[in-house]
């Protein structure tokens, strides 16, 4: 038997014995509405929050803070709808690199597209290790010391834009992630990823997981701001398949319901062998790309 499998963006050919026996898991595509629509109906209809046009009312500036070019790329299709409502408000962007490189020209591009050269002036890059850009807003339960961007914490209004998918030990990426590690200095990340040990900490788990409460505490320290959120999930083919924009903690719980939809599958068995393809954004280093063995190593039978 012949597979194919995805290798970056072209697909390798195995052969496969017949007599032993093999299973193809694919997660589910895209939603049930079209692509274009899906941006403007979360907008619409927004998530235990006032409209955005309220949310923007009396505002000059606003930060919007974005992925990097390591995660599922939103920022294009929002900006495509909601830069008619920012014509008259003074708008700065950052990065949420948390610990990853600095973004390179191309990654620049992916992440802001055609919007890229209008806003190239106003673009933040967060870098984890200057500690100067850092300022310290409160510690945890656990004990991690959180200091965070020094723009998160002078701006007014916030406009987080990110995505939720599984992750290997925060249980899920987006919403409060966006902070902790995203804006955070170099040692609150540490502190937090060290709860990553915690048998508790792993994929598709929240309740419980110490890396993931440690992380929501974040938003306990940024009561006092006025946040709005859109949370997107994308397909295993890159596309839009859901987004849902209001508060903070319900859009990322929303966009968690959303990913155990198309980022999951049952699993019959435990395998022998277990070939887990690694698709864009996440074969972009090996860092990246060993999620797809954490994610895997559970359904291995033992000595496989």
């Amino acid at each position: 038997m012949r597979l194919e499998l995805p290798y970056g963006n072209r697909t390798i050919s195995a052969m496969v014995p017949e007599d032993r026996g093999m299973t193809i898991l694919s997660s589910p595509n895209a939603g049930m509405m079209e692509e274009k629509y899906i941006i403007p109906n979360a907008f619409q209809h927004p998530e235990a929050s006032k409209k955005f046009e309220a949310f923007l009312l009396n505002a000059q500036k606003i930060l919007v803070i974005v992925n990097d070019a390591d995660r599922d790329n939103p920022t294009p299709f929002v900006l495509d709808y909601i830069l008619p409502f920012l014509e008259k408000i003074h708008v700065e962007f950052l990065i949420a690199t948390g610990t990853h490189p600095v973004p390179s020209k191309s990654d620049l591009q992916k992440i802001f597209g055609s919007h890229l050269s209008r806003f190239r002036k106003h673009i933040h890059i967060h870098q984890a290790t200057q500690l100067h850009e850092c300022l310290f807003v409160g510690r945890t339960r656990r004990g991690t010391e959180v200091k965070l961007n020094r723009r998160v914490v002078e701006a007014e209004k916030i406009l987080v834009i990110g995505s939720v998918e599984p992750h290997y030990f925060a249980g899920f990426t987006g919403g409060r992630k966006a902070f902790l590690p995203g804006c955070a200095a170099f040692h609150s990340v540490e502190q937090n990823h060290r709860l990553a040990l915690d048998p508790n900490a792993q994929v598709l788990r929240l309740k419980g997981n110490p890396v993931h409460e440690d992380m929501e505490e974040i938003l306990d320290f940024l009561r006092g701001k006025s946040i709005f959120s859109v949370q997107t999930v994308f397909d295993r083919n890159g596309k839009l398949a859901f987004a849902f924009a209001g508060d903070l903690e319900e859009t990322f719980y929303q966009g968690v319901e959303a990913s155990k939809k198309i980022h999951t599958v049952r699993v019959p068995e435990p395998a022998d062998i277990v070939i887990g393809a690694v698709i864009p954004p996440l074969d972009v280093n090996f860092y990246q790309a060993h999620k797809a063995h954490e994610n895997l190593k559970g359904v291995i039978r033992p000595g496989g």
